[in-house]
């Protein structure tokens, strides 16, 4: 279980801070330093996860106050979990760009197709539904596991 909340701004790691030295010092993190993230168990912790860019609350048996206000909540009380989790969004990520791009480029093709009148109105409507299942089909890429790179194995 997380003993002490630790507040990491610009790789300096803050411990033992009352609440409201907490959300001071989330508020004063300069702009390019952002987003910034915190990571509590308690109820002490859930304004300062509300304060931050990011909160996710440790633990499945920690406050329901951290939980609530929390944007994410890991259920086991592993640090490492963050990680984790923070790999499992930009692979999500990666895939939902991939995704809208390839759909985009293909609607912009099957655009143009139809504008000549090459194909009938009622082709154009089958093709946009081939459309949807690709786009449907690219999404379960969401479902593979994240790269080493994205779990920050690998430079």
């Amino acid at each position: 279980m997380l003993k002490k909340p630790v507040l990491t701004i610009a790789k300096l790691e803050r411990a033992d801070l009352l609440p409201k030295e907490k959300i001071a010092a989330i508020k004063n993190v300069p702009h390019d330093l952002r987003p910034v993230v915190m990571t509590g168990d308690g109820v002490n912790d859930a304004p300062s996860l509300t304060a931050a860019d990011v909160g996710i609350a440790m633990g499945a048996k920690g406050a329901t106050a951290a939980s609530e206000s929390a944007d994410a909540v890991i259920m086991v009380n592993d640090i490492s979990k963050v990680n984790d989790a923070v790999a499992i969004g930009k692979h999500t990520m990666k895939v939902a760009n991939i995704d809208v791009l390839a759909a985009i480029a293909i609607v912009i093709l099957l655009e143009i197709v139809a504008a000549t009148g090459i194909i009938p109105a009622f082709l154009g409507a089958i093709l946009q539904e081939v459309v949807d299942l690709i786009t449907i089909c690219l999404a379960l890429l969401a479902k593979t596991k994240p790269s080493k790179k994205q779990f920050g194995l690998e430079e």
